[in-house]
């Protein structure tokens, strides 16, 4: 569940990311309103209900896409790692 959640974030920041195109954000738009389709017509049928409340909580979600903030991962400096014998 919690990864699914993570996808989430990135589909929803992603479809207001202005760095994108309108062809990327229109496409992210129609997955995450598909998807928020979807996710309504399980959770009616979801008999778990920690796995109902996972997909609500994706519904409310899905409703506020500026509110994703996907986690920004700081990169990885070039060359080979301190200590590390591949330029003999």
């Amino acid at each position: 569940m919690q990864t699914e959640q993570v996808l989430l974030t990135y589909l929803l920041s992603a479809s207001v990311n202005d760095n994108n195109s309108f062809a990327v954000k229109s496409n992210l738009k129609k997955a995450l309103v598909d998807l928020n389709t979807f996710i309504e017509a399980q959770s009616k049928a979801a008999m778990d209900e920690t796995y109902k409340g996972h997909l609500l909580l994706a519904v409310e979600r899905i409703k506020d896409p500026a509110s994703a903030k996907p986690t920004i991962h700081k990169e990885i400096p070039p060359g080979a790692p301190i200590g590390c014998d591949w330029d003999e």
